[in-house]
């Protein structure tokens, strides 16, 4: 029973950090909305590893948290749509928590599959594997140190 109880945690980390949070990303080459996007992306990083991966409710307050600042990134027009595709898509993941009782395992199981379900179609993968490759190619952690 436990691993059906925490697999759902284990879920929501895995979709939020491979997704919204494009990993690792410390800073850019190139233009500058492009060094804003990935320097935004960076800070949203930061803002979920301060949650607890063992407490759900703060969990999802977390994930809302780094979702509405990532809603208020201007992303580069180069994945514009697909941003905008995947925040959508993770707006669908994050609203199928909103009436589920954070305390009872058996509604995060069931609300869990609900909301892998939400990201399920083409276009969300599509979107979230563009930016991931968008930010692979332009942000990278070596830029942001400085040179000696």
């Amino acid at each position: 029973m436990t691993n059906r109880i925490q697999r759902p945690r284990r879920v929501l980390t895995s979709i939020v950090l491979s997704t919204v949070l494009v990993g690792g990303l410390a800073s850019c080459s190139g233009d500058a909305s492009i060094e804003k996007f990935c320097d935004e992306n960076a800070a949203l990083e930061e803002g979920m590893e301060e949650a607890d991966p063992t407490d759900a409710q703060a969990g999802m307050e977390s994930l809302r948290g780094v979702l509405d600042k990532a809603n208020d990134i201007d992303a580069p027009e180069e994945i514009k749509a697909d941003w905008d595709t995947m925040l959508e898509g993770m707006e669908r993941f994050v609203a199928v928590f909103d009436d589920v009782d954070m305390n009872d395992q058996a509604a995060v199981v069931a609300a869990s599959e609900e909301a892998v379900a939400a990201l399920g179609d083409g276009e969300f993968e599509k979107a979230s594997q563009n930016v991931n490759d968008f930010s692979d190619k332009n942000c990278t952690e070596e830029s942001a140190s400085p040179s000696e």
